[in-house]
């Protein structure tokens, strides 16, 4: 739910501002909007296959295994089925990774569930070092059951990995932040960061 995309690194006070919004949605549409705003999904619709983005114009198509259901963070939400392929296709909002970005999302996976490769959100090509993903549970050799990942063009396996677990069926938020040139970071449920990789 409530999923954005910044092409900047958003600061550790700018993270807790998102998560202390929680239900009241995510300040991206307030008068302390952010700078930076690439895209922005509320995930708010009650049927059809468009994700509408509220600040830009990467609209999401949704496939036969993605559906909307009430009951997210702030509204409705979207539940992607993995057994039916569930997936958005957001279009390429950051272009060519070669600046800084962070992105942020609102996840809740079932209890207990360690399904390998559980992308929140991904513009990677298997097998090659380039784009991004951020993942929940193991994805290859990179990564952790339970946790959350971020994944953005390193070559080694030393990826920011959640200290915290966050397939116990509850909302978590979770955000990756790439500074070009720095750190990778990863928060759970605001700051601060729980790992980084520099």
């Amino acid at each position: 739910d409530e999923l954005s995309l910044y092409r900047r690194a958003l600061p550790e006070i700018e993270v807790e501002a998102i998560y202390q919004a929680g239900p009241a949605g995510k300040c991206g549409l307030s008068p302390l909007r952010p700078t930076g705003l690439a895209a922005y999904w509320h995930f708010d619709e009650t049927s059809g296959a468009v994700a509408h983005d509220a600040v830009g114009h990467f609209d999401g198509l949704l496939s036969q295994g993605a559906r909307f259901v009430p009951g997210g963070i702030s509204g409705n939400a979207l539940q992607l089925d993995r057994t039916a392929n569930g997936y958005v296709n957001f279009g390429d909002v950051l272009g060519e990774v070669n600046t800084s970005f962070s992105v942020v999302a609102w996840v809740k996976m079932a209890a207990g569930d360690a399904t390998e490769n559980s992308l929140v959100l991904a513009k990677h090509e298997a097998g090659y070092v380039n784009g991004y993903f951020v993942n929940i549970n193991r994805s290859g050799l990179r990564g952790a059951d339970d946790k959350a990942m971020f994944f953005a063009g390193d070559p080694s396996l030393n990826v920011p990995i959640s200290t915290t677990d966050v397939n116990d069926g509850r909302w978590h938020q979770v955000v990756a932040v790439h500074e070009l040139g720095g750190n990778d970071l990863i928060y759970i449920d605001g700051a601060p960061a729980e790992a980084q990789q520099t």
